[in-house]
């Protein structure tokens, strides 16, 4: 898996350079009952598991606990979390895909810097490809009315614009996560994207691939 690095130091924060797998919403009210949340969590083996398909057992013992303010107010119905997996958010003030320190622009509008493409993996699992050869792809943010009620969920169009979704499409989902740095013999240097989107890739040094 090639990761994009948001942020350097004693820790990596790390976020998937491609839609790795798609899931659906089931309706739920926040990010704590997703489904999406499960499912990249979970340490069993299978479609149905991302942490513990993708990474070997001495790999997810670098992926840290990140701890989520997802609350932002009284009324928000979204649960704080801890998580060692999980997707972007775009919070009020808080929004990682509108935080130009992470390489993409200020502002939810269409941009082509988050725009994201899926593997031949998601695809075949039922994500949609646009003609720009590019897919939607879920953030952690739910919608939920002052009553309660459950709207649906916030997302990344394939335009690279932030926008709402009901909860019965497939998204691309591209994996967020936080890594202790020290350990290189787990990971390799895979080149540069940079903010323009110019690529330049370097082909893996050792078997992790990560």
């Amino acid at each position: 898996i090639k990761w994009r690095v948001l942020e350097k130091g004693d820790a990596l924060l790390l976020l998937a350079d491609k839609a790795l797998d798609t899931k659906q919403h089931i309706s739920e009210k926040n990010w704590s009952q997703s489904s999406i949340r499960t499912f990249l969590n979970s340490e069993w083996t299978g479609k149905d598991s991302f942490l513990g398909t993708a990474f070997t057992a001495e790999q997810q013992s670098i992926i840290l606990v990140t701890e989520h303010k997802d609350k932002l107010a009284v009324k928000d119905f979204n649960v704080d979390t801890s998580d060692r997996i999980y997707v972007p958010d775009n919070g009020s003030g808080k929004s990682d895909i509108s935080n130009i320190n992470y390489g993409f622009p200020s502002g939810s509008s269409y941009n082509t810097i988050r725009r994201v493409s899926p593997t031949d993996y998601a695809h075949a699992m039922g994500t949609c490809t646009f003609s720009t050869g590019t897919c939607r792809w879920a953030l952690r943010r739910y919608m939920i009315l002052t009553n309660g009620s459950y709207q649906g969920i916030y997302g990344v169009s394939e335009n690279g614009g932030t926008n709402f979704y009901v909860s019965d499409l497939l998204f691309g989902i591209r994996p967020m996560m936080r890594i202790n740095a020290s350990r290189t013999d787990l990971y390799s240097y895979a080149g540069t994207v940079r903010s323009d989107g110019v690529v330049n890739e370097v082909a893996p040094q050792n078997s992790t691939n990560t």
